[in-house]
């Protein structure tokens, strides 16, 4: 596997990465509640459920109003990718607060708005799970490389005209197209910043910087580690008025590359069908499994967080600018990095951009931009914590680690510059079977840039 310095990386976080070319957008007010999801790996089976089953819930996405298509597909791999992505979509979570809960019509399901898009005040929060479960299925579409369309009239006309067998007879002609018998509405498009020299990403930040150590750690306590331990460095920078106040979020999630999913996913289905043995290779608590970095001082021009965590891999599941938190998850591709042992891992500086103007007059409302400066970290460091600056080195990273979904946004994420994981996840299933082994492509014995990691 080869995992990349984070020097020169640039990115952004949109909140929607799907080019559309027509929005419209109603809103829902909702009581407060919750609803979780169980994980769904990427490769899910469904052995209860029949073909025509399938096909007639697939066929109920297809509309003379809307069809799907990707270049060479045929009928058979739509309905393949509409069932995974149909499974993986259960893993769905809602979290709200009584709120007003703004969705696009033309993305919910015919079960969830209702004869002709009436929506009905009873419905609350079982129609935003349905939502945000049609939303994710979407996603997964668009990131397999389908996009929907709106046929033209005649083609249109005689998909309404059809169904079961007939309407897959029918699109096998339409759907494998380079260019499509209609307008393209929506596909996935990877949305990655530059460099752009408007966002001021280089700017030198005021010292000394805020550092925050931990719930009631003074910023003076001398860190100590030991050589299986290891260190975070993640710095909040606020060079501008665009950023001045912005809160900002991210977290990390402990990843097993063997396996291909989060590590705690792969040792609970280890675990499935085995007995409570007290000798049984259990997860030691003390392994980190999620850390999160949140602003602390919103208001700090320069803002440096150092956490303890164990040495191994972990995915960046989840990014937000402007708020506390994040219930969106970067489980269809994440960025995935190298945390290694004695040392102190630097995650980076991240700007977290509000309403910023790019040179080519693109606006983004709002985005969490990687600014890489570990000298200018390890320079804030030498006088705060001289042990930490000292034992500061770049992580490796990888894009593309896939894992289990179960989160509110379902979506993908990569960094510039910086090459995708050479494992390939095994396919696990959600019901019976094991898991086959993972393998790995010749790309994980370069060291072109980084180091070849195992």
């Amino acid at each position: 596997m080869k995992l990349w310095p984070i020097f020169a990386v640039f990115l952004c976080v949109v909140v929607s990465p799907i080019n559309s070319s027509a929005q419209q957008f109603g809103t829902l007010y909702l009581p407060g509640g919750t609803i979780r999801g169980d994980p769904v790996p990427q490769h899910p089976v469904d052995p209860d459920m029949e073909q025509e089953e399938i096909v007639y819930l697939a066929q109920r996405e297809i509309t003379g109003r809307q069809y799907f298509n990707r270049p060479g597909a045929t009928m058979d791999d739509y309905y393949d990718d509409w069932l995974t992505c149909h499974l993986i979509s259960k893993g769905s979570s809602v979290s709200f607060a009584p709120t007003a809960y703004v969705y696009n019509p033309a993305n919910v399901s015919p079960m969830a708005a209702g004869i002709g898009g009436a929506i009905g005040a009873g419905i609350g929060s079982a129609f935003a799970e349905q939502a945000v479960i049609d939303s994710n299925r979407r996603n997964c579409l668009y990131i397999k490389g389908w996009r929907r369309i709106r046929p033209r009239v005649n083609v249109g006309a005689g998909i309404s005209q059809r169904e079961g067998e007939a309407l897959t007879a029918y699109l096998e002609r339409y759907i494998g197209e380079d260019e499509p018998a209609g307008k393209i509405l929506e596909e996935w498009e990877d949305n990655v910043m530059p460099n752009d020299p408007l966002l001021k990403l280089d700017t030198p930040m005021p010292l000394p910087a805020a550092l925050w150590l931990g719930e009631g750690v003074s910023a003076d306590t001398p860190l100590v580690w030991e050589e299986d331990e290891a260190l975070a460095v993640l710095a909040f920078r606020r060079p501008d008025e665009r950023s001045e106040g912005e809160r900002a979020f991210l977290r990390l999630l402990r990843y097993d590359p063997e396996a291909g999913d989060l590590e705690i996913v792969a040792r609970m289905d280890a675990e499935k069908g085995q007995s409570d043995d007290k000798d049984q290779d259990r997860m030691p608590p003390e392994v980190t499994q999620v850390l999160t970095f949140a602003s602390v001082d919103r208001k700090a021009p320069y803002e440096i967080h150092v956490a303890r965590l164990t040495p191994g891999y972990y995915v960046i599941d989840s990014v937000a600018a402007g708020s506390k938190g994040s219930t969106a998850t970067f489980c269809f591709g994440a960025p995935l990095m190298s945390i290694e042992a004695g040392k102190a891992s630097y995650i980076g500086d991240w700007v977290p951009f509000r309403n910023a103007r790019l040179s080519d007059g693109r606006k983004i409302t709002r985005a969490l931009a990687l600014a890489p400066r570990i000298d200018e970290t390890r320079h804030a460091l030498a006088d705060l914590q001289p042990t930490v600056a000292e034992a500061l080195v770049p992580m490796k990273l990888a894009n593309n680690a896939t894992y289990s979904c179960a989160g509110g946004i379902m979506s993908k994420w990569g960094l510039a510059g910086v090459d995708d994981l050479s494992i390939r996840p095994p396919v696990r299933q959600t019901t019976q079977g094991e898991a086959t082994a993972p393998s790995v492509s010749p790309a994980a014995a370069s060291s072109a840039g980084a180091g070849a990691l195992p």
